[in-house]
């Protein structure tokens, strides 16, 4: 089963576009060949914890979570995969 997602875009101040994306749909996430190490973290933080369940990027979203520019319910949720992670009770 494929997994779809919508979601609203801000194409400027005024025009924004719905868009319904399979989860899969690495273009969507990865839409230019070279990006800081931020903006790559904050795309998986915008999409935490669909994407991004892995030891070392929680490791790294954690670390830089006052850098990313992502919902407060996300960052909240990276602490906690984050705390698990440190406790040994996730791997």
């Amino acid at each position: 089963m494929v997994k779809k997602i919508c979601c609203l875009e801000a194409l400027d101040d005024d025009t924004k576009r719905s868009l319904i994306l399979n989860m899969n749909d690495k273009s969507f996430f990865w839409d230019y060949e070279k990006c800081s190490e931020i903006k790559f973290l904050e795309r998986i933080g915008l999409f935490f914890p669909q994407l991004g369940r892995n030891k070392n990027i929680v490791v790294k979203l954690y670390k830089n979570l006052h850098k990313l520019n992502i919902p407060e319910e996300n960052k909240k949720l990276i602490e906690l995969y984050y705390q698990l992670i440190k406790n040994g009770e996730l791997v």
